[in-house]
């Protein structure tokens, strides 16, 4: 049986004499794309394979197969023990030891997951659009409204004794519009997460790409100048997920990160706390384990502005004589792991938008930003193109397009004085809440 092909490679690997994992998944995924109306796309596919780390007089190697037969999980040990004696010595990956703690009991997967027929999954997707177009009469051209659902199974056994499994269900939702006056065409993107497509909200995510395309529509131009920027939670979640990549252990051990030597020492703001939880109860990237096998947990990082802890996999826990923090990663079966954040995040405040706004008196809410993948986790410095929405004495005004923030991480997370009460949960992770931000530089035209 499928849930045992773990087990039969863990045979095979003592069989060899060697030590390692295997890491099993299976899953299955729909994909529907609609555009203007018409359903464009319709896709299903399965996928399922393992993977096998091989640890061999202190080398390792890496190896997986799509077949699950005995034959095939031998023949794939093979290749990774071939591949292990290729390669130097590597006394810094370690197998975890087999936990003590209990793994958490969350909900990962809709019991209802199958009630959704397709047709009823369709509908979702129409609603997306319909909900785009019931902002604004100027909302009338679709790149695209999709709807994306995956349900998967992990297993992972070791030769030191661990053995789990768990399944977990994820219906995506999302919109990108355009809303049009005259010459003016502005685009406008949302999308929402739930366990199941029974969960998802479509016109609510349609309802707010339209807005967002909408509020775009006749921006001024920006004089350069340093002001305060309240961050949106979509804005302040992208930058949350590239300021995680710094918290790798693996990277501060390298040097490749802007905390190195910063243990103990404040790194932000006395009101920034920051917090990776991968056992958050309504967290998207939530599971019950990592992908070595490992309880996820919840890890204060930053400690009301002080660095307190970093992420950590078996390895770089064992060289910095630490604990596993349950952040080893995966793209799939097909790639050993290797360090990420899960649902990374900011404690929100207390405040209101609108009391945000209050209390900056003025400057500019950043609601999208282009080029964070340029953020450099190194050194902490950035420049990345914006666009929002100009606030004076509290209140909103008008949209402002062709600016760029930049400045340092480290600096920024300094400058945060306020912190908003609309905590969001996103897709893939992120959870944040409107950030307001003292003494940015905002270039403009």
């Amino acid at each position: 049986m499928i849930a045992h092909a773990v087990d039969i490679a863990i045979e095979e690997l003592n069989g060899f004499g060697a030590a390692g994992d295997a890491y099993h998944l299976a899953s299955e995924s729909l994909e529907l794309t609609v555009a203007d109306g018409v359903l464009e796309k319709q896709v299903a596919e399965k996928t399922e394979g393992i993977g096998i780390r091989a640890f061999f007089n202190g080398r390792v190697g890496f190896s997986y197969t799509t077949s699950l037969a005995r034959s095939d999980l031998r023949a794939a040990i093979e290749k990774a023990l071939f591949g292990a004696r290729q390669l130097p010595p590597d006394p810094d990956t370690i197998l975890p030891r087999r936990p003590r703690q209990r793994y958490a009991t969350i909900l990962t997967e809709d019991p209802l997951y199958d009630a959704a027929t397709l047709d009823s999954k369709v509908d979702l997707v129409h609603a997306i659009e319909r909900g785009a177009r019931a902002v604004d009469p100027r909302v009338s051209k679709f790149q695209q409204s999709s709807f994306q659902e995956t349900r998967t199974l992990v297993s992972i056994a070791s030769t030191n004794g661990i053995r789990c499994s768990y399944r977990s269900s994820r219906a995506y939702g999302s919109c990108e519009c355009a809303a049009v006056d005259g010459n003016d065409s502005q685009v406008g993107w949302s999308s929402g997460w739930a366990l199941s497509a029974a969960q998802l909200d479509g016109a609510a995510i349609g309802r707010e790409a339209g807005t967002r395309a909408v509020q775009k529509i006749g921006a001024d131009a920006w004089a350069t100048r340093s002001t305060n920027v309240i961050l949106d939670p979509w804005v302040t979640s992208g930058i949350m997920a590239s300021l995680a990549e710094a918290f790798r252990g693996d990277q501060v051990l390298r040097g490749k990160s802007l905390l190195v030597g910063k243990m103990g020492q404040g790194v932000a703001s006395r009101i920034v706390t920051l917090i990776d939880d991968g056992c958050k109860t309504d967290g998207s990237a939530s599971a019950i384990f990592d992908d070595e096998g490992w309880p996820t947990q919840r890890t204060v990082l930053v400690e009301e502005g002080v660095l307190r802890s970093l992420l950590h996999n078996a390895s770089s826990a064992e060289r910095l004589s630490s604990e596993p923090t349950g952040n080893a990663a995966r793209e799939g079966f097909m790639t050993p792991p290797k360090i990420g954040p899960t649902n990374f995040y900011m404690i929100p405040g207390e405040h209101s938008p609108e009391a945000l706004c209050a209390l900056a008196g003025e400057g500019v809410l950043i609601t999208e930003t282009m080029g964070l993948h340029t953020i450099d986790s190194v050194t902490g410095e950035f420049s990345i193109a914006a666009s929002g929405l100009r606030f004076s004495r509290g209140v909103l005004g008008g949209p402002v397009n062709g600016i760029a923030i930049a400045g340092n991480l480290i600096d920024l997370l300094h400058r945060v004085v306020a912190l908003g009460s609309d905590l969001r949960t996103f897709a893939g992770g992120g959870i944040a809440c409107s950030t307001l931000v003292e003494g940015i530089s905002v270039a403009g035209r």
